[in-house]
């Protein structure tokens, strides 16, 4: 939503009152926004009468659910434990590998299409298209682990990523670069926004869920400064098409880190894979 938002608002900004004003507005209002998250997010559904996604919305919280809640969050290998086992650093690899490919696509892109010599507010206008399409895409690729198991969800999102960056590759005109941004906007991006959380949970628990997520997210961080930097020099060195096939192994890698990380799991073995 952000991005559907944002982005023409963004243009519309910086070409009114420049690009000191853009960063000003915005600041302030990732600054309200983290402040009413503080009064709005809960950990759980059940901590304002709700149920999870898939159990029945329109019933009641009994008493069980409550304790069964608790429970889940009573369980689980606390950071240190985390990381003397493998699944861990197999997410390691998944959560840089999908944050590299995200970083290249939402910052190097856009320079892209310049160098095409699309204008402003046509590029604009596709940002906002990735924005809609990544609405959906998290609904989608959420259904999908829910409905197919944690590893066929992981493989359908790596299909999808493959397939608009192989579109990428090959661009020539406006239809593969609508291809790609349909396609990575929806189910393939949200990859590592939507997927890593739940394996963390399913793996490791939600009793120290915060403290190994945070680090996870730490090194997804690692991952896009290397990105920042990595897909300039090679952007600089050999162009953009070498850029997007290096996300397709990067893609293929985050896919050898999810599988592994499931195959190898210790602390759930009901794990639907």
């Amino acid at each position: 939503l952000g991005s559907a938002v944002f982005a023409p608002v963004c243009n519309l900004i910086i070409s009114k009152a420049g690009f000191q004003t853009a960063f000003i507005c915005f600041g302030l209002f990732i600054l309200l926004v983290a402040v009413l998250s503080f009064f709005i997010i809960r950990t759980r559904p059940e901590e304002v009468g709700l149920l999870p996604y898939g159990k029945n919305e329109g019933d009641p919280v009994s008493e069980n659910v409550l304790a069964d809640a608790e429970k889940a969050q009573s369980s689980g290998f606390t950071l240190k434990e985390s990381m003397s086992q493998a699944p861990f650093w197999f997410l390691v690899l998944f959560a840089m590998a999908t944050s590299l490919v995200a970083t290249n696509i939402t910052s190097q892109t856009p320079s892209y299409l310049s160098k095409l010599e699309w204008s402003a507010s046509t590029i604009s206008l596709f940002l906002m298209g990735y924005g809609i399409c990544s609405i959906i895409g998290k609904v989608i690729i959420g259904n999908i682990l829910d409905k197919k198991g944690l590893l066929a969800g992981g493989y359908v999102g790596t299909v999808i990523c493959l397939i608009a960056l192989v579109s990428m590759v090959f661009v020539k005109s406006f239809a593969p670069i609508s291809i790609f941004y349909v396609l990575f906007g929806a189910p393939g991006s949200m990859m590592c926004t939507v997927a890593l959380p739940i394996y963390v949970s399913k793996l490791f628990g939600d009793k120290y869920f915060s403290s190994i997520f945070s680090t996870l997210s730490i090194l997804t961080t690692v991952g896009a400064i290397i990105s920042s930097f990595g897909s300039g020099v090679i952007i600089d060195q050999f162009g953009f098409p070498v850029m997007y096939i290096v996300d397709i192994v990067c893609i293929l890698l985050a896919a050898v880190g999810f599988t592994s990380a499931l195959k190898t799991n210790k602390f759930n073995k009901e794990v639907k894979a």
